[in-house]
């Protein structure tokens, strides 16, 4: 858990000096992923989209965090939006698929 700390520490740093730097912003929201912190997670993945709206990591990502929270429309929608950017990615149409099934 420290390291998730001492990630948290530089990158919230990092992202207050260049914030317009998206790679700080989504390794920020990466960890809060791994952390668990689903919502503060999002927050950094909008900051993203907001720099860059076609991010598809940035829109995965964000849907992973939106299904950990049982939103699963919203997760789907995130979901979509990543694979319309690559739609030859598997690994956002499995999570289409994935998403689409919690919502039945």
């Amino acid at each position: 858990m420290s390291n998730f700390k001492d990630s948290m520490s530089f990158y919230t740093k990092a992202c207050e000096l260049r914030p317009e730097n998206i790679t700080y912003h989504l390794s920020k929201g990466k960890v809060l992923f791994l952390m668990q912190n689903y919502a503060e997670a999002i927050k950094c993945f909008d900051s993203v989209l907001k720099l860059e709206s076609d991010n598809c990591e940035s829109h995965d990502f964000k849907g992973n965090c939106l299904l950990k929270l049982k939103k699963y429309a919203e997760a789907l929608d995130e979901y979509l939006a990543a694979h319309k950017i690559d739609p030859q990615n598997q690994v956002y149409l499995n999570h289409v698929n994935m998403a689409k099934a919690n919502l039945k």
